[in-house]
């Protein structure tokens, strides 16, 4: 006779949560074999969703600020963007010096965006995916900062993407001063933003790029009959004063005046910095660095530090002075 305890399978040797999880994934595995996955229906799907459901489109597509450059204005009539402006800078149609002869050719700061898809994009297309399993995890580290994990099976494809970052409850100010987030806001509020990214990201990464370029070109089309200016007016602008943001500060993040009207591309992208700021992407901060003077910290700037120097000469002065002045009580107590 054989014993039957050694002839007990590894499936049964599991523990019943286990099985029951091996189990599971056995199914789904086998029933996505039987419908292979074809890209291009489900890019009309994804279309047909957008058609039925603007609002799809709507936050599909994000843009943050990733720095600014300076915009040169040449005489001859050309724009071309720097990183900075000095004598050696020419420009690149007609060769002529952005600085010489005592005059200097207009130059502005402005913002440089990059965009993506956004994480309704992603939770969108991995709905019509099908077949997926998406896990993300959280551990506290001992020095208080957070290891987010994600990983997602495609049963269909029959593969694993995961993905990991750090996030830190610190962060440097404005002024250089190391600062740490409260707690409550750093677990509540910035670990949830990070962990909807790394999903966000997670299911990106496992999706072909073909996928991910008609989609994103599907939404850019909808969201152009989304940006009407009665909707900037009447949506946009009071969306982004939620944030604090005024339509003067919005002038120097796009670069056009709005009385000059804002032209499609400018629409376009207000609709996707907002898209930035509900996902956390973006910040109101990072959106008005290097471009709105009245958001700088007091004693900040070429001027207060000019000031500071003049204060700090002028004590040196004075004391100098009281060291080598004999004092009036002194002289009569010799006298």
């Amino acid at each position: 006779m054989h014993d039957t305890d050694g002839a007990l399978t590894l499936a049964e040797r599991l523990p019943p949560d286990l099985m029951l999880l091996k189990l599971e994934n056995e199914s789904i595995m086998a029933v996505a074999r039987t419908q292979p996955r074809d890209p291009a229906k489900i890019v009309a799907q994804l279309q047909q969703l957008i058609d039925a459901y603007p609002a799809a489109a709507d936050d599909a597509i994000y843009t943050k600020p990733v720095g600014t450059v300076i915009e040169v204005t040449c005489f001859c009539g050309a724009r071309y963007e720097v990183s900075q402006v000095d004598r050696e800078t020419t420009c690149p149609h007609c060769e002529a010096p952005a600085i010489g002869k005592g005059k200097q050719t207009p130059t502005r700061r402005v913002k440089k965006f990059a965009e993506g898809l956004s994480i309704r994009a992603a939770e969108s297309i991995r709905s019509i995916y099908g077949y997926t399993r998406l896990a993300t995890t959280a551990e506290m580290l001992p020095d208080g900062r957070v290891k987010l994990t994600g990983v997602l099976v495609d049963y269909a494809a029959g593969n694993v993407t995961s993905d990991e970052r750090i996030v830190s409850p610190h962060y440097r100010s404005r002024s250089g001063v190391m600062r740490t987030i409260p707690e409550d806001r750093f677990l509540n509020v910035i670990v949830k933003a990070e962990k909807a990214k790394l999903k966000r990201d997670v299911i990106l990464d496992s999706v072909p790029g073909i996928v991910k370029a008609l989609f994103r070109d599907a939404c850019e089309k909808k969201l152009r009959e989304l940006v009407a200016p009665e909707v900037v007016e009447q949506k946009i602008l009071p969306a982004f004063a939620e944030f604090g943001l005024t339509a003067e500060q919005l002038e120097k993040v796009i670069g056009r005046p709005r009385a000059l009207g804002w032209r499609e591309e400018d629409r376009l992208t207000l609709r996707k910095i907002l898209t930035a700021l509900k996902n956390g992407e973006t910040t109101v901060q990072e959106l008005l660095d290097d471009i709105d003077e009245s958001r700088r910290e007091p004693g900040s700037g070429v001027t207060a530090v000019e000031k500071r120097l003049e204060d700090v000469l002028g004590e040196i002065k004075d004391a100098a002075v009281k060291a080598v002045t004999p004092q009036a009580d002194e002289g009569n107590a010799h006298g």
